[in-house]
Order: structure tokens, then sequence, then C-alpha cells
């Protein structure tokens, strides 16, 4: 996977800039003596850099990088992403996993409300071969439908969708397994 140099150099710009932003809420939450919300900011970031080095220890670069950068561009929801279980090495499986994990947001992006506060807490479960990857969406959807459809068209595609979409507390769980078959 090649960058040229104004991909690297856009890459680094957002990084600078989302480190600057927690800078600034650290900065802030220190002067006003809020060192409840200035540790819990810092536990927070450092949950989030422990998280994202056992994305990267996965070996698979393409899905880390699409991953980590994520909440780099506006986009309809947060991304929360979390690795439960002992290092693994899924170069193997970059690709088709990437593409999943494309298709899924693809699917959300779609039918979640512009408006909500959305977050999506993505869990990725390394104790077994193949990925088993769990999502959990909160916020409000305008096609909770049409993201079933979408969902159910991935399930033909050969990969193993369970979900769950609630109307009245607008969560869905996807669950995704059997990457390669």
């Amino acid at each position: 996977m090649a960058y040229d140099e104004k991909q690297v150099i856009e890459m680094l710009r957002a990084v600078r800039h989302d480190f600057l932003n927690h800078i600034q809420l650290l900065k802030a939450n220190a002067s006003l003596k809020r060192l409840d919300r200035f540790e819990g900011i810092l536990d927070s970031l450092t949950e989030k850099a422990k998280n994202e080095a056992k994305l990267s220890n996965l070996n698979v670069p393409k899905t880390a990088l699409f991953l980590i950068g994520y909440n780099w561009a506006p986009k309809p929801f947060q991304l929360k992403v979390k690795i439960d279980g002992p290092h693994a090495d899924w170069s193997n499986v970059d690709e088709p996993l990437y593409m999943m994990l494309n298709g899924v947001f693809s699917a959300i992006e779609k039918a979640c409300d512009l408006g909500g506060n959305n977050v999506l807490n993505l869990t990725i479960f390394t104790d077994r071969l193949t990925p088993k990857v769990s999502f959990q969406f909160s916020g409000s959807f305008r096609d909770p439908q049409g993201l079933a459809r979408q969902l159910d068209e991935l399930h033909q595609s050969g990969i193993t969708v369970k979900q769950y979409i609630q109307k009245e507390d607008p969560v869905i769980i996807v669950e995704l397994t059997d990457l390669l078959r």
C-alpha cells in the first residue's frame, strides 16, 4: 500500500489536529482544576492509544489505517474501536476485513440520522483464527429498514451477519464471522 507525499502530509495534519484538540481539552480542565475530568480524558486517550497499537499489531495495514483514520474527517457517526483478546496475525484477511468493514460502515452511514449524536462502538475479538467483529450503534436512524436490507445483502454475499435493530432504543448490534470460507 503506497501513499504519495500529499496523502501522508494530509494524514499527519489530521493526526496533529486531533492531538492538539486533546491537549486543549486537557489544558482547559487543568486550568479549571477539574481533575476528575482531566483524568477521564487522559484515561480515554491512553485506552485509545493502546487499542490503536493492538490494531496495528494485527498485521492488517489497510484495515488499521481505515479504522484509525475514520474520525479524521466529518462523518455521520463517531467511531470507537476496541481490540479484545490476545495478539494475533491476521495478515491473510486484511483485504476481506477491510471490505467487510467498509460495507457495514457504508450501510450505517446511509441509514443514520445526520443530526443525531451517533456513536459506533466496534469490538474486534482476536481470540479466534478468523475475525469476529461486533458493532454496537447508539444514536438515531432515519432508515432502519434500509439498513436491515443492506445488512441482509452483506449476509447474502457470504459474511455471517447477526443483526438486532430495535425501534424504541436505536441500537444495532451486528456480528460478522467467518470472513474466509
